[in-house]
């Protein structure tokens, strides 16, 4: 019988893929996933060597039910679409039977074997770049303030108002936060929250990644604080961390290409677009 492959050879399979791409090779969401349950991963293998991994997470929705989400990597020597199909139907099968599914890729293999298997585009996501730090005439950090542990409950308050009609955002809790601030990843100075006195009605959560981006992780505004310039001064804020810390040579985020108004604002920041992925759901 095969061994099953261990957690750090999935993570090494994914880190080198990411190295040779340039791009992370599944989302944090995923990677979280991996770590909290490794034995629910889907792994295909030609005898040592991994050529493949599906990962499935579900998402807590508002009604309490649950949304699956499902991300493949495969080695690129095997991306066409017969064998990204075959990968797809064993991550699929891992789903709890009957729970609604969408699957999210980036690769034109995978997006041909989903049509095949009955699914469509749903919405894209775009990542947008910006050389740090920021360039722009108004680029003043004003009102905001550093993370503090007592910020918790508020921020993830806030995240639930502002992601309510979000598929995965919408899922965090406290003990979902507190769970990814144990990731490698994760560093409390990297939140910045906004206004400075008071209760705050917004955050801006960014990470940096091995390849020298500096990303804004999530960014989020209470409703009732909208049009008052707010995700702009997080955005800023956000970037201006991300600019002190070394070896960060560029500020990243993925934005709903739906959202014109985020994306009008990234414009004006001198944000472009990278490159892009699509979530499908079943036809």
């Amino acid at each position: 019988m095969q061994p099953v492959p261990s957690l750090e050879a999935i993570e090494r399979f994914l880190a080198d893929l990411a190295t040779e791409s340039g791009v992370d090779a599944v989302s944090e969401a995923k990677r979280h996933r991996l770590r909290r349950a490794p034995e629910d991963a889907v792994v295909i293998a030609e005898g040592e060597d991994i050529v493949a991994v599906a990962i499935a997470a579900p998402h807590r929705q508002g009604d309490g039910s649950e949304i699956w989400e499902l991300e493949t990597a495969v080695r690129r020597d095997m991306q066409f679409s017969a064998f990204e199909g075959s990968v797809l139907r064993a991550g699929l099968a891992s789903v709890p039977t009957g729970a609604p599914v969408t699957v999210w890729t980036s690769r034109t293999t995978s997006s041909d074997a989903l049509a095949d298997l009955g699914f469509s585009p749903r919405r894209t996501l775009a990542y947008m770049v910006v050389e740090l730090p920021l360039r722009s005439g108004d680029v003043g950090v004003q009102d905001v303030r550093r993370f503090t542990w007592a910020d918790t409950e508020a921020l993830v308050a806030i995240n639930a108002r502002a992601f309510a009609n979000h598929r995965e955002a919408a899922a965090l809790d406290v003990e979902e936060f507190r769970s990814l601030t144990k990731e490698p990843w994760f560093s409390p100075e990297g939140i910045v929250v906004a206004p400075a006195e008071g209760p705050i009605s917004g955050f801006c959560w960014t990470k940096v990644h091995d390849n020298g981006d500096g990303e804004i992780y999530r960014i989020a505004v209470d409703p009732d604080r909208h049009g008052h310039g707010l995700g702009r001064r997080l955005t800023v804020g956000g970037f201006a961390h991300l600019a002190g810390v070394p070896g960060v040579v560029r500020g990243a985020l993925w934005v709903d290409l739906a959202n014109t108004i985020a994306v009008d604002l990234y414009d004006r920041m001198g944000m472009v677009k990278h490159r892009t992925n699509t979530e499908y759901e079943r036809s």
